[in-house]
């Protein structure tokens, strides 16, 4: 993976790698490979050359939604909502 990503390779990647397209690869793979959300997405970024910092633009909000699940499960992020389990 490359340290950083000049503008004209970040327009090339986001005009090839759309949002839409970039999360149907993703639950391919998750659904295929029986893996993680985060898994599939570093998965991704191996075998297509991506450096992981553009990942955030090409992510939806449905699969926002799944990974920031998937990494309170994994206590990578604390949940902030305080509820009494009553």
């Amino acid at each position: 993976m490359k340290n950083g990503i000049s503008e004209k390779d970040f327009l090339e990647l986001t005009n090839s790698h759309t949002s839409k397209s970039f999360s149907l690869e993703i639950e391919k793979m998750v659904r295929v490979n029986q893996s993680s959300y985060i898994d599939a997405v570093l998965e991704y970024c191996i075998q297509k050359d991506i450096d992981a910092s553009i990942i955030p633009k090409l992510v939806n909000r449905q699969l926002k939604d799944k990974l920031e699940t998937e990494a309170k499960k994994l206590n990578f992020i604390v949940d902030n909502t305080v509820e009494l389990p009553i």
